[in-house]
């Protein structure tokens, strides 16, 4: 008897041994997946840097649509512009969770709508789509929705603030808004 208590003594204690082994490893694991003291400098500053923006970037992309919205003329595109971000406001002043559900689609609507200014501006400054829609319209109407003829050294700077603002909102949109 006194055999088998020794044995059953010494089976518990192994079994304890590995027990606290398996802790032991699991717990030296757990700390190297979260805290990776090799880490350099610059991927520390630039993991900073990402979380820093994650927090921020809908301050950036929010103050993009009020200064494109708020830019030299009033003209049409810029009024819409000016409704996105009061709708924006607005939505998060009223519900933060449907602000929060709609911030994606909203982004993508702000994206598309971008892009189709941008497309509008430039191809107006074609001669013959110029030509075509003076026949069409008064030269006062397409000037007041924003359409007017800039000469080819302004027209980058013109269109510098309006593709920045889609840019921002294409990363807002891509990387801030997860599924």
């Amino acid at each position: 008897m006194d055999h088998h208590r020794q044995l059953v003594v010494y089976e518990l204690t192994f079994r304890q041994y590995i027990n606290e082994k398996r802790l032991a490893n699991t717990e030296v694991n757990e700390a190297r997946r979260n805290s990776t003291p090799n880490d350099s400098y610059p991927r520390q500053l630039g993991q900073w840097l990402i979380n820093l923006l994650i927090k921020y970037w809908i301050f950036v992309s929010c103050g993009m649509l009020l200064l494109v919205s708020i830019q030299n003329t009033v003209v049409i595109y810029r009024i819409i512009y000016m409704v996105f971000y009061l709708l924006f406001i607005l939505s998060f002043q009223i519900s933060f969770g449907f602000w929060r559900k709609t911030a994606a689609t909203f982004h993508l609507i702000i994206v598309i709508y971008s892009m189709l200014v941008l497309i509008g501006i430039y191809i107006y400054q074609f001669e013959k789509v110029h030509v075509f829609l003076s026949k069409k319209f008064s030269i006062q109407l397409l000037a007041s929705i924003g359409l007017e003829i800039v000469p080819s050294d302004v027209l980058a700077l013109k269109l510098l603030i309006p593709s920045t603002f889609l840019v921002v909102n294409i990363m807002q949109l891509y990387y801030f808004h997860s599924g």
